[in-house]
């Protein structure tokens, strides 16, 4: 039986583009203070688990020195 799937060279794969500024977590941050600092609104701090789901298992696992992205302001 033929199967319907048709190979893709590699270069035709592309990996989304994650769109944003590296951030380096600070001695006394939380997701809350950083997006109220970095993009003028506490409660954007959502956005920032969202773009940063592979490096982050809860909103409190944010560690000194990590590197998260954060949205555009």
């Amino acid at each position: 039986k033929e199967s319907n799937l048709t190979a893709v060279s590699s270069k035709e794969v592309t990996k989304p583009v994650v769109s944003g500024t590296k951030y380096v977590v600070k001695e006394g941050d939380n997701l809350w203070k950083i997006a109220h600092k970095e993009l003028g609104d506490g409660n954007r701090f959502t956005e920032i688990i969202k773009m940063n789901q592979g490096v982050l298992k809860s909103q409190d696992s944010i560690v000194v020195g990590m590197t998260i992205m954060l949205p555009k302001k």
